[in-house]
């Protein structure tokens, strides 16, 4: 599937540590010119793997592919065979270009200086030729790139015009072909070196208090805050610790951050050789946003579906303690159904609110608790179509003095073409016990079987 320009950039934009050079290669598509970072990653394997890691992380199923070119890495990226093209062991090349796309596949490197030997027998289609003329090409038998690179450069020209020759010329280096790398983005990150390794805890509290100082001074210069922050710890022995952390409201760095990171670090179990000693520590964040100013205020940050104030701080210190997936909120849904009007996702994870009517009049409201599944109850009905006058339910009788309704849902038929509509009727009994019970419907009239779907006060 093609992923939406959106997407697609978002996608791009989460390798911006591997190079400054992105460039997007619609609709489903970006380059990144690699040719001085493969010796920073300890190779071109080690640089794909990390690569890739990072891609899988947003979800989507990636191919990649690393050549000298960007037309031969577009191509590996969709036509390479994992036996058809050997790893290279050369860790440095003059131009390495890498090529993600969307799906699933090998991780193919083209050797430096291979050309289109490389390539030969993969399908005309990878040279980015339109349909029309692969079909062409395909009727004369010319349906792989080493059968175009055999014809002469004039010929193939002249029979196929000059797309066709410059594409081949572009995978085989031989012709240059420009690309419009992306503007990088604006680096919001701090760090604090000591004069020693550090070893314990204090003087690391108080370096991350410092780092969220700077940090919260150089978003709100710029009138920016985030949600997703990362703090690393440069080990003396070369390796560096890294915490992540998530937060439920759009943030500038303030003292509770600084609390949050370190139930985070807590939380995380202590650092393996404990012996190795701290030289510096860095706090970056990241997915910055346009911050404005709100009223601090969580009933209504709570009524608009917006995590604010005291409860997103709430909400920050369990996730920080208990993981994000331990903490869930609850996101209103497209259905008359009860069970199906809301979903229980992370609390980090609540998208923003989006228009959600409730429906007005005398009709009962959806409850807010429900059974953890609607049980099927015994009743008869005073008059035909009317609410009932009784109800047996786990093996008890509730006579029921007064009703309001009904409330008629129709089938979800996009669902469940099978699924009967059903009839709701907010009932009490004489005890002053109030029962949410629902008839399914067959036909859109005729009555079925009572559930009780939930209790009200």
């Amino acid at each position: 599937m093609r992923l939406r320009a959106q997407r697609l950039e978002r996608l791009a934009q989460a390798c911006w540590r591997f190079t400054p050079k992105i460039a997007l290669a619609p609709p489903d598509g970006f380059f990144l010119d690699v040719s001085g970072s493969i010796g920073l990653f300890g190779g071109e394997e080690k640089l794909l793997e990390e690569l890739l890691a990072e891609l899988r992380l947003s979800g989507e199923p990636v191919r990649v592919c690393l050549a000298d070119t960007p037309a031969a890495a577009w191509a590996g990226a969709r036509a390479a065979r994992s036996e058809g093209v050997p790893p290279s062991k050369t860790d440095t090349r003059a131009a390495s270009r890498v090529e993600a796309c969307t799906g699933f596949g090998q991780l193919p490197v083209i050797p430096p200086g291979a050309g289109l030997a490389a390539m030969s027998t993969w399908p005309v289609e990878a040279l980015r030729l339109d349909a029309e003329t692969c079909a062409t090409l395909r009727e004369l038998g010319l349906d792989s790139i080493g059968a175009l690179d055999r014809l002469p450069p004039e010929s193939l020209q002249a029979r196929f015009g000059a797309e066709t020759a410059l594409r081949l010329k572009q995978a085989a280096g031989r012709a240059p072909e420009p690309l419009d790398y992306l503007p990088p983005p604006r680096d919001f990150r701090a760090r604090l070196e000591f004069d020693s390794p550090v070893v314990l805890q204090q003087p690391l509290q108080a370096a991350i208090g410092e780092l969220t100082v700077r940090l919260g001074d150089q978003l709100a210069a710029a009138g920016l805050g985030s949600r997703r922050f990362e703090l690393r710890l440069h080990r003396s022995d070369g390796k560096r610790i890294r915490h992540g952390l998530r937060t439920a409201r759009l943030i500038q760095p303030a003292p509770q951050l600084a609390e949050l990171l370190d139930e985070k670090m807590q939380a995380n179990g202590p650092a393996p050789d404990r012996g190795v000693g701290v030289d510096a520590v860095s706090l970056v964040a990241y997915d910055t946003e346009p911050v404005s100013a709100e009223q601090a205020d969580w009933l209504s940050g709570a009524s608009s579906g917006i995590l604010k104030g005291d409860l997103a701080r709430l909400v920050d210190r369990l996730c920080s303690r208990l993981g994000a997936e331990a903490v869930r909120t609850p996101v209103p849904q497209a259905s008359y159904l009860p069970e199906r009007r809301w979903r229980l996702v992370s609390a980090l994870d609540c998208p923003p609110p989006e228009s959600f009517v409730e429906e007005q009049g005398n009709s009962p409201r959806a409850p807010l608790l429900l059974l953890e599944q609607a049980e099927p109850v015994d009743a008869a009905a005073t008059t035909a179509g009317g609410p009932p006058a009784w109800v047996r339910w786990r093996s008890s009788a509730y006579p029921l003095r007064r009703a309001q309704g009904p409330r008629r849902v129709a089938p979800e038929w996009w669902l469940s073409g099978e699924q009967p509509g059903r009839e709701y009727w907010l009932m009490e009994d004489e005890r002053g016990r109030r029962f949410h019970l629902y008839r399914e419907l067959e036909g859109g009239a005729e009555p079925c079987r009572w559930y009780v779907q939930a209790l009200a006060a």
